[in-house]
């Protein structure tokens, strides 16, 4: 097998951390990751690896743990088994779907009477309501990814 101690990429706006392996014998061959990704601007790391942009923030932190079936070097969405650990800071959703959209409208009367949102309002500061998208303060959630599908 092959065991990665720690393989870190840095970028402007980014880092990424990571360890794993690869188990193969003549019956099997599975690949695993695990790490941790950091970001100081979330959509400047989209545009720089191609990616939609569809939100950004001043801070994103994401630890993910994923398999698959292969080598390294056979990782596919579809074969890909794991998690995502999120956790962002001031940032705002900028792309909905339609059906998110329509509902745009109640979230930001949501966050006009947010109380975390109270000292941005003492200070005559609307702009999370004047901006396209969605704001938040803080956003934490875990997905699950398998056979290409993430809930």
């Amino acid at each position: 097998g092959l065991f990665i101690d720690n393989i870190t990429m840095e970028g402007e706006d980014y880092r990424i951390s990571a360890t794993g392996s690869w188990i193969s014998d003549a019956f099997s061959s599975v690949s695993n990751l695990q790490g941790v990704f950091q970001s100081y601007s979330f959509a400047r790391f989209l545009k720089a690896w191609q990616f939609p942009v569809f939100m950004d923030n001043q801070n994103f932190i994401g630890e993910f743990s994923m398999q698959w079936e292969g080598a390294p070097y056979d990782a596919s969405i579809k074969k890909l088994k794991g998690n995502l650990k999120i956790n962002a800071k001031h940032g705002r959703i900028t792309e909905l779907s339609p059906q998110a959209s329509a509902g745009n409208d109640l979230g930001k009367i949501l966050t006009l009477l947010s109380l975390d949102a109270l000292p941005r309002r003492i200070l005559f500061n609307f702009s999370d309501l004047t901006k396209k998208g969605f704001s938040y303060d803080r956003m934490k959630g875990n997905i699950t990814f398998a056979n290409g599908i993430a809930s």
